[in-house]
């Protein structure tokens, strides 16, 4: 064992097929892992590389999904690679973001009917205004993310955690006014680097507690705000659409408060109907459409990646924490 224990590469292995087996019941992963650990002891005894030795094993998530065929232990969870869906949306929004900011935006500012012909000019488009190079420019953000499954797949969490932060700076010093539209993008970048190759495949119990109560906030959040602006004012037909609304939000809030894999389903198809909004109708509220849609849109992605369904929730040792 000792030979085992000084490898970072095979515990890392380990420790990521422990996580794939999460969804295992403990006795049975314990058994998984120790055959695992066997023959690599073995092999290691016959003088293999480690290297060779965890090639020869495959992906951790391989070698489980194998392992609970053996054990006619389906997983619970119908995704078998996290990152690849997370990061796949990160580079789907990056490309519409380039579309939205390059052919639909426009910048208000220094409006007035004596303006001058400069700030006349911002009410033309990116694409109008500098020329289709803006637009390859404004791509770039997506075609780094895309570029991801070129690398190694040891590599590739490094690389995800390095471009989910400089997107995140780009949010705030983001050129062409632009770093507000990279705000979904960097949220997905983060949950893709960070959930994606997490050493349990479903989150604890504290950490669903947590985000099911702050994914209800997020949906409630903004029924309040509406709500208390036309309390203000008078109440006529024109207000019952948004009434209506404030129902679906607080219900789909109570939902996802309460782990419902419908309301995930509901919560994700929200969220790019927003998004749908903010490219079509690419008015004054167009950034505030985009960063709300593109938080639902997550939201939804950590209900139906992330958190457990509320069956596991009782079988202790298949939501249990990596000791």
């Amino acid at each position: 064992m000792s030979s085992i224990s000084t490898d970072r590469a095979t515990q890392r292995y380990l420790r990521r097929l422990k996580g794939a087996l999460a969804d295992v019941p403990r006795p049975e992963r314990e058994s998984i892992l120790q055959d695992v650990r066997d023959h690599i002891d073995e092999a290691l005894a016959q003088g293999r590389e480690p290297e060779r030795i965890l090639a020869a094993l495959g992906e951790p998530r391989l070698v489980a999904e194998a392992s609970r065929s053996e054990l006619d232990s389906p997983a619970q969870r119908g995704v078998r690679n996290p990152a690849a869906v997370l990061w796949g949306v990160t580079v789907a929004l990056g490309v519409l973001a380039a579309v939205v900011v390059s052919f639909f935006l426009r910048n208000p500012e220094g409006q007035s009917p004596e303006a001058t012909s400069v700030p006349q000019e911002t009410l033309s488009s990116l694409v109008d205004a500098y020329g289709p190079g803006a637009a390859v420019l404004t791509l770039l953000p997506a075609l780094a993310c895309a570029a991801v499954v070129l690398v190694p797949y040891g590599a590739r969490r490094w690389l995800m955690m390095l471009i989910a932060a400089l997107l995140s700076v780009l949010v705030f010093i983001g050129p062409f006014d632009a770093g507000l539209f990279l705000v979904p993008m960097a949220v997905t970048a983060w949950m893709g680097a960070v959930i994606g190759y997490a050493s349990t495949v479903t989150a604890p119990r504290a950490e669903a507690l947590v985000m099911r109560i702050l994914g209800a906030l997020l949906l409630v959040v903004p029924v309040v705000l509406v709500l208390a602006g036309l309390m203000v004012g008078s109440f006529g037909a024109a207000q019952i659409p948004l009434l209506l609304w404030a129902v679906f939000s607080v219900l789909l809030a109570a939902g996802y408060a309460a782990n419902s894999r419908a309301a995930h389903w509901v919560t994700l198809a929200y969220g790019l109907l927003v998004l749908g909004v903010a490219v079509v109708d690419a008015g004054i509220l167009v950034a505030a459409l985009w960063v709300g849609g593109g938080v639902i849109l997550a939201m939804g992605l950590y209900g139906l990646l992330r958190l457990p369904p509320r069956s596991a929730l009782r079988v202790p040792e298949a939501a249990s924490e990596l000791s």
